[in-house]
């Protein structure tokens, strides 16, 4: 239990969570025998987007696509990128903005369908993800 003074009087307040694991911690406070929970925000999530390859669409040769992150309130510090679920990219960064360029194989790549997925985390845990499904021709 940890305690904390307020102008007005003491306030006990308890608070339970994971926030070194990036899982936003909830906070309870009583005062005056009345309960208020507050959810601290954590700061706005990262976006990433995957670009040069639209949803379901069907490629012949290979292509580039390139794939974009920002945090508009901190910065980007790992960047990760997956196709059909095997990691083929991770970095980390202290950046707001981040721009990443790969090759998607089509020529070489077994036919059917495939999925390149993207996902960022900023510097405050919060992440986003992108998810292209597309589809190498016969």
């Amino acid at each position: 239990m940890q305690e904390a003074t307020k102008l007005t009087g003491k306030m006990t307040a308890r608070w339970s969570g994971l926030a070194a694991l990036g899982i936003i911690m909830l906070l309870t406070a009583s005062c005056g025998g009345g309960t208020v929970t507050i959810t601290p925000g954590g700061g706005q999530a990262p976006t990433v987007f995957i670009s040069g390859i639209d949803q379901n669409e069907e490629i012949f040769t290979n292509h580039q696509i390139t794939v974009t992150a920002s945090d508009a309130d901190g910065t980007v510090s790992r960047l990760r990128v997956y196709v059909d679920g095997s990691q083929i990219f991770s970095d980390t960064y202290h950046q707001f903005h981040v721009t990443e360029n790969f090759t998607v194989f089509g020529d070489s790549a077994s036919a059917g369908w495939h999925t390149i997925e993207a996902v960022v985390t900023d510097d405050e845990g919060n992440t986003d993800h992108d998810v292209v499904d597309y589809q190498v021709a016969p």
